[in-house]
């Protein structure tokens, strides 16, 4: 299996959720300046991150540009209404991209790689070539089995095989938490926060928020678990995730005056965002088109809201 063929090109990134009452979910264009030190970015040119906040692929380079603490310019991406310039960065038409150097780069765990060798200083790999090639098996396997089974119990209408597809979950939670425990903890990989971190959380992020909503899941819970619980603590206070796990109109103001859902919180949001994933992958179709045929909800797409 090779590394691009689990960068982030799912079903959501292909077709993203409608939700009800809001046929454009997405429909806004944000220019976004994040930066703690600029010292960190080696080039005057300022890399611009095109994203979707209720992508999981998107966050992954969301979480990493956090991480290297690098300055980075975010706009928001219309996944119903594509600019131009747009898929002019990124040839399949999906988010993450991003331009630094005026060279553009797409699939998630690739954008994740560039920005590595990029800026390596706050490397989110472990020293050891062994290390690595541990975090991108980990990548290629476990946190792609997540990111099948998350969708498939999200899309499945047969309630009799719900408790099929929870188990299939049941059983990665327990290779996670098992992973965390033989390494020590708090992370994947022991005291360091890697991409396999990164790669990984998004997913479990939804399947906490989501699939506990539509479909009942819960993780595995009892003492034995404790390392899992404990992980998903210690990610949600890094500051970099906390970003990316703001509600929409808390990461620019201008989304307060724009903002499309009477969801509030991060976990409402991403509820509200995947509902017609939840009716099936026909009703979330036939909303795609729907949205699609929609005016988009501001006029141009590549309008910048400083």
């Amino acid at each position: 299996m090779s590394l691009s063929s689990s960068s982030g090109s799912g079903l959501l990134r292909q077709a993203a959720p409608v939700a009800l009452g809001a046929v454009s979910v997405i429909a806004a264009a944000i220019l976004f300046r994040h930066s703690k030190n600029k010292s960190d970015v080696k080039s005057s040119d300022d890399i611009l991150f095109y994203n979707a906040d209720l992508c999981p692929f998107a966050q992954r380079v969301w979480i990493t540009l956090g991480e290297k603490e690098l300055l980075y310019k975010r706009r928001e991406v219309d996944l119903f209404h594509k600019s131009k310039d747009f898929l002019e960065v990124s040839k399949p038409g999906t988010v993450p991209a991003i331009v630094h150097n005026g060279q553009s780069y797409y699939e998630s765990l690739l954008c994740c790689d560039y920005l590595e060798e990029a800026f390596p200083p706050k490397s989110i790999y472990p020293a050891s070539p062994r290390g690595k090639f541990e975090v991108r098996l980990w990548i290629q396997t476990v946190a792609k089995k997540l990111e099948t089974q998350l969708y498939e119990l999200l899309f499945s209408q047969d309630e009799k095989q719900y408790p099929t597809l929870k188990q299939n979950l049941n059983d990665i939670f327990r290779d996670i938490n098992k992973q965390i425990e033989s390494s020590g903890g708090p992370y994947l990989f022991g005291t360091k926060f890697t991409l396999a971190d990164i790669a990984t959380y998004p997913f479990v992020e939804r399947v906490i928020a989501v699939l506990g909503h539509y479909r009942g899941y819960k993780l595995p819970t009892g003492d034995a678990y404790s390392p899992l619980h404990k992980w998903v603590d210690t990610v949600e206070a890094r500051a970099s995730v906390k970003v990316s796990r703001k509600p929409r109109q808390e990461n620019d103001a201008s989304m307060k005056s724009h903002f499309l859902f009477a969801a509030k919180s991060r976990s409402e949001y991403l509820i509200e965002v995947y509902e017609s994933y939840s009716k099936g992958k026909e009703e979330s179709a036939r909303r795609r088109k729907e949205a699609e045929a929609a005016t988009p909800y501001f006029d141009k797409w590549d309008d910048e809201y400083p």
